[in-house]
């Protein structure tokens, strides 16, 4: 039997084999090819989410900066000018100046205004709002600690029962030379920053949190998660993470998870950006592709033609992936063409590779016109050394980023820009070969500044060129400055006054000549309780010991360890009290020539209207018609002399006969001045109401009566024919004096008679409608004026009137 012939056998088992090992080889270069598409894949997915996660982070913080510094800007513009103002803010001023800040801050809640003591002055959208801070953090810092700006939050916001947070932003008020006047506060909503997070990331992928240098969260795109106020690195989603204290980005792996975190410093604030992407979401298209590739590894095994098509699918899966990192690439792109920054890439010889266009319309000049030449080209002289100081560490690595203010000059007009440069290196093999630089237009900050320091220089001038006299004391009341007007005023030279007690030098004695204690000198008082001491009349002593009578205020300078000082600015009033004894000596005469004229005028008129009525009496009907309408007259013509002469007396007896002023409750003349109207109230059918109770003050009470009758009766006498009158009292504070109201629904007044009505015997009507010598309102003038007030009022012709009058708070 001839032997089996193995040669086909082995022929195909070396077919087999060949083709086993083929395919092997094939199916281990594509699995080799699979794995390193798989990688490069991942590595390309998590470069780009970190790069993009990088610039979003970045911008922003800078957009956070930007609003906290425009705030911060607006605080300090206000805080500036509170601080050169002479005299203390309105309230209803300062809320009109808050109210037209605020308007341009569409971050900003509301900006409130404090005083020294923490008394709140006013607020930008609430009128009646009361509130004192001096025990509220911020408040401390500024006062105690010498702070002059400081950022807090979250915290609820204050006159809002919503329970919504703040953060808050606010500025210290000085003088200029360390005197704390207050403070202003800004309360910017959280929820302007998440608006703009969510904007920046619809999906809600990102994670984005404003964090302080505590990590307590101010602002986030998912409150729900991380919640204002809530310290971020003990949140159950982050738990084991590392908290870097400067900007960083890279994974994180925590107890069940891989994290993608970046962290950015925000400029010029103790805040910091944060942005996590967790590991599944970057990976989860990745992960889907490499468990298919798993089943295409394993079906090369079974079958070749099954290795091709699973070849293409990947091939088609790469394809997509390099799709999506096209779309990241060109999101990026639209940031750089968009963004309000500047950036500009250079190469290790400082020439310019690329700009963007904030860039090149900052420098006035197109991107081709500034690639390829020298960036120093365009930087202003006088930065020049500074700059290429700066990019040589860069290039011998003593630096890899640093941050500077530069100015650059534009390529159109030759103008200075300022700008806030940071720059930093990229390397390889450990030497740069790149730089990027973000660039920050600060010309109109700069300006600002400028400004305000020319403000304050001009402040010097003025201080020295003012007609009022100026004293500085030290802590211990000692003399150290005196301005030119305090030299000429009081006969002594600067250097003989400083360094001596300003008491002993010219307050030693009152104008009487007898000694003044130092104790109660307001000079000394101030240094001692911190507050600012107003005097009217008071006399300081002149080096040839002659008398001047003065007016002055001492204010306290006061830091942060307490009273360092004093200001007293003072001015001779000796040619004001002249005038003023002049002016009551002038009106005490004319007072008694008016009151001798109509008392001295009152017998011979009663003689007349006597004998012209007896006239009337004994010819009635006697003489022809017009007679009778002669006497007739002059009977009335008699009748309405004597009513003036009376009235003229009670106007006299207003300044002469008064009673002394005694601490009034204004609901008992109020009720005097019913009683005696209750008939007249009762016939027109009238309604009076009257929020009570009316405050106390010092008045004298008959007169108050008087004044209430005078204006209730007016109202019940310019009733409006159609209606029934309705009468309302009311009373409001103001400051240091108290708005008393009378308003009626009468016929009203036109504003053109507003001053006249206030005349003695003045009259808008005839005497057939409404009869009377049209002395009551010149009465009540006088009254007021008599305690130290003002009359005035608010009227529409057919729609009523308000009459107010002031009285100063008891």
């Amino acid at each position: 039997m001839t032997p089996l012939d193995t040669r086909p056998q082995r022929s195909a088992l070396i077919n087999f084999l060949l083709i086993a090992a083929g395919a092997g080889i094939m199916t281990a270069a594509l699995v080799g090819l699979l794995l390193n598409g798989l990688y490069q894949q991942k590595t390309a997915i998590f470069d780009s989410a970190r790069h993009s996660t990088e610039l979003r982070a970045r911008m922003m913080g800078d957009h956070a900066a930007r609003t906290l510094e425009a705030v911060d800007l607006m605080l300090f513009s206000l805080a500036s000018e509170l601080g050169k103002s002479s005299a203390s803010p309105q309230p209803e001023q300062a809320r009109q100046k808050l109210h037209e800040r605020l308007l341009f801050l569409p971050q900003a809640v509301t900006l409130t205004l404090y005083d020294a003591n923490g008394e709140l002055i006013a607020d930008a959208k609430r009128l009646d709002a009361k509130e004192n801070a001096s025990d509220q953090t911020f408040f401390h810092r500024h006062r105690h600690d010498g702070a002059l700006f400081y950022l807090e939050g979250p915290l609820p916001r204050r006159f809002d029962s919503s329970g919504r947070d703040s953060i808050r932003l606010s500025r210290l008020i000085d003088k200029g030379n360390g005197q704390f006047l207050g403070v202003l506060l800004a309360e910017i909503d959280p929820g302007f920053f998440r608006a703009f997070y969510r904007e920046e990331d619809p999906l809600g992928q990102d994670h984005i949190a404003l964090l302080d240098i505590q990590n307590r969260i101010l602002a986030s795109e998912q409150p729900d998660l991380m919640p204002s106020g809530a310290d971020y690195s003990k949140l159950p989603l982050l738990k084991g993470m590392e908290f870097p204290k400067q900007s960083m980005s890279g994974l994180q792996r925590l107890e069940n998870d891989e994290l993608l975190t970046v962290f950015y410093q925000v400029n010029d604030f103790p805040l910091r950006l944060a942005v996590l992407l967790d590991k599944p979401s970057l990976l989860f298209q990745w992960e889907q592709t490499a468990q298919k590739t798993v089943f295409v590894v394993l079906g090369l095994i079974l079958t070749y033609l099954c290795s091709l098509v699973l070849i293409g699918l990947l091939l088609q899966r790469r394809q997509a992936a390099e799709t999506a990192l096209r779309v990241s690439e060109a999101h990026l792109r639209a940031i750089h063409d968009t963004t309000d920054i500047g950036i500009v890439r250079t190469d290790s010889k400082r020439r310019i590779l690329a700009v963007n266009p904030a860039f090149a319309k900052m420098l006035g000049a197109s991107a081709e016109e500034l690639v390829g030449r020298d960036i120093i080209d365009f930087t202003h002289p006088e930065d020049a050394i500074a700059s290429k100081a700066k990019f040589q560490d860069l290039q011998d690595g003593r630096l890899h980023r640093y941050s500077m203010e530069k100015r650059y000059r534009r390529q159109d007009t030759g103008a200075t820009v300022w700008t806030r440069v940071s720059v930093v290196s990229v390397q390889q093999d450990g030497h740069p070969i790149l730089t990027f630089a973000m660039v920050e237009d600060i010309t109109d900050a700069r300006r600002s500044k400028d400004t305000i320091e020319a403000l304050l220089r001009r402040s010097q001038l003025l201080l020295s060129a003012v007609g009022e006299g100026i004293l500085g004391l030290d802590a211990s009341g000692r003399v150290a400055f005196v301005n030119p007007a305090a030299e000429k005023l009081l006969g002594y030279r600067a250097q003989d006054m400083i360094g001596k007690k300003s008491h002993k030098l010219v307050h030693h004695h009152h104008a009487d000549g007898s000694p003044h204690e130092e104790a109660t000198c307001p000079m000394h008082v101030v240094l001692a309780d911190g507050k600012p001491q107003l005097v009217g009349n008071d006399v300081f002593w002149r080096k040839d010991r002659t008398m001047m009578p003065v007016e002055y205020v001492a204010t306290p300078m006061i830091a942060g360890s307490g009273i360092e000082g004093a200001v007293i600015a003072f001015r001779d009033i000796s040619r004001r009290l002249e005038a003023d004894n002049e002016i009551k000596r002038s009106n005490s005469e004319l007072e008694q020539f008016a009151y001798a004229v109509s008392h001295d005028l009152q017998e011979p008129l009663r003689m007349v209207a006597s004998y012209v009525q007896l006239l009337g009496r004994r010819y009635q009907g006697k003489l022809d018609k017009d007679a009778d309408d002669f006497i007739g007259f002059a009977v009335d013509g008699a009748k309405r002399m004597q009513q003036m002469i009376t009235d003229l007396l009670e106007y006299s007896r207003i300044q002469r006969k008064g009673n002394p002023m005694t601490l009034v409750d204004l609901n008992q003349p109020l009720q005097s001045a019913l009683m005696n109207l209750d008939l007249l109230i009762g016939e027109n059918k009238a309604q009076v109401a009257v929020d009570t109770p009316l405050p106390s003050v010092n008045a004298d009470a008959a007169q108050m009566a008087r004044l209430f009758q005078n204006l209730i009766g007016n109202a019940l006498k310019y009733r409006d024919k159609l209606r029934s009158p309705e009468i309302h009292v009311a009373a409001k504070r103001e400051d240091m004096f108290w708005i008393v109201s009378v308003s009626d629904n009468g016929i009203g007044i036109d504003p053109q008679y507003f001053d006249r009505i206030f005349q003695i015997f003045q009259r808008l009507h005839g005497r057939e409608a409404y009869p009377g010598t049209g002395i009551g309102l010149a009465v009540c003038r006088r009254i007021v004026e008599r305690h130290g007030g003002k009359i005035w009022l608010e009227s529409e012709p057919g729609k009523g009137s308000i009459f107010f009058f002031s009285l100063p708070v008891a």
